[in-house]
């Protein structure tokens, strides 16, 4: 079966990594052949390095995009592609509209969201990665599938980096021989990461005059200039610097190996699962939890992920992460070593893929059914303009918020 994956962007994020993961361990399975649909962007190195047949556009838009299916729809047509794999809803958009309706093509979609994009079709082949969300949907939608977040546990593996490398990544991070080292691996960017980014880091400002420890940020991202005035504060706070933003890094493995604690959700929370590391789970609206033998089941059903209150996220924040500095060594492994155990034996990327296999062979066997496809795009694309018109009024009612409440006092962002 020859399949084209096709991500919604190329910058380094979950999602994407996910995309290019599945996509190599289904292109070494026998029977499938595998090519990758993507705008440009730094994870062409990775997709090379993997050995995936990739087609690079200049087009990175929002959907529908006239220019983006038409380009879909011609490469799908040259390559003789069986099955259409899109990631998020603007390239599940424009492969409805393209290849699907076009060509009647068959494809699967995948949401790696923390909800299921409100206005694709409720018939529409589709995966979503935690299992909160496939109970929460699996009644209106029938062709639902659970395909939680895999991980790469050859590559991701204390095994893969060298004590070498993770010194050196260790002496970047600034860390002194007497200080632990506290890494998150994320995007800087609104979409889910920002608000636990500025939480821990008001919570290091807190901490750093009377714990010695280090927090390191590998990642980049638009409201990087945001998030620098947050540690600026924290920094101030804690007389030094507690917290330092390295920027994106290509290989993140070398900072998980040097890391003590880890900071993040989804993927990136199981990789440094995979590394043995204990876990500090970020949500939004104030969630913050341990990973431990009580919260374990939780976070199978509801993902590496979750939603609170909104109530004092930077105290929850300093709270655990005040716990973690404090327990013993012993006990840091050993919620380390629970982490991984997890990782290997539920989240293990082969397995996933097998199942993805199956899936896609599913899916190609039902056919493109062309009617029904044309009908689920006309359908998706009347109801664009509400979705544009509402995500417009939350910018500006945003907008308008920040600049009534006026600048903020750089201590505040510590408190």
């Amino acid at each position: 079966m020859r399949v084209l994956v096709t991500p919604h962007h190329f910058e380094i994020g979950g999602s994407q990594i996910n995309a290019l993961e599945y996509a190599e361990a289904v292109a070494n399975m026998p029977g499938f052949d595998v090519a990758v649909y993507a705008p440009d962007g730094v994870l062409v190195d990775d997709a090379r390095a993997r050995g995936l047949e990739l087609h690079l556009t200049k087009l990175n838009l929002g959907a529908p995009s006239p220019r983006r299916i038409r380009e879909m729809t011609s490469l799908v047509r040259r390559l003789d592609i069986d099955l259409v794999h899109s990631y998020e809803w603007p390239t599940t958009m424009d492969a409805m509209l393209g290849p699907n309706t076009l060509l009647g093509t068959p494809m699967l979609a995948s949401e790696n969201d923390v909800q299921v994009t409100y206005f694709l079709p409720k018939s529409l082949p589709m995966t979503v990665c935690m299992n909160s969300i496939y109970e929460e949907e699996r009644a209106e939608r029938p062709d639902l599938h659970l395909l939680e977040v895999p991980v790469d546990t050859t590559s991701f593996s204390p095994d893969t980096v060298s004590d070498e490398r993770a010194a050196a990544a260790r002496r970047e991070c600034g860390a002194d021989d007497d200080e632990l080292l506290v890494v998150v691996v994320s995007r800087i960017s609104a979409h889910l990461k920002i608000e636990g980014l500025h939480a821990l880091a008001a919570a290091a400002g807190r901490l750093g005059r009377d714990h010695r420890f280090r927090v390191a940020v590998v990642g980049d991202g638009p409201l990087r200039p945001e998030l620098e005035r947050t540690v600026a504060a924290a920094n101030a706070q804690a007389g030094r610097d507690v917290v330092v933003l390295l920027g994106e890094r290509s290989d993140p493995r070398p900072y998980y190996r040097a890391a003590d604690i880890a900071v993040g959700m989804g993927g990136s929370a199981l990789r440094a699962m995979a590394f043995g590391k204990p876990l500090l789970v970020q949500g939004q609206q104030a969630f913050w939890s341990l990973l431990d033998e009580t919260t374990q089941h939780t976070f199978f059903a509801q993902g590496w992920y979750g939603l609170a209150d909104g109530v004092d996220g930077v105290g929850r924040c300093a709270d655990l992460l005040k716990r973690l500095l404090e327990m013993s060594q012993d006990e840091r492994a050993r919620l380390g070593a629970l982490g991984r155990r997890i990782v290997r034996e539920r989240y293990s990327l082969q397995a996933r893929a097998r199942q993805l296999a199956d899936l896609y062979t599913e899916v190609h066997a039902r056919g493109g059914r062309r009617t029904a496809s044309a009908l689920r795009a006309l359908g998706t694309t009347a109801r664009l303009p509400k979705f544009y018109a509402a995500r417009t009024l939350y910018g500006w009612r945003a907008r308008r918020a920040q600049s009534a409440a006026g600048p903020q006092p750089a201590s505040a962002a510590a408190t």
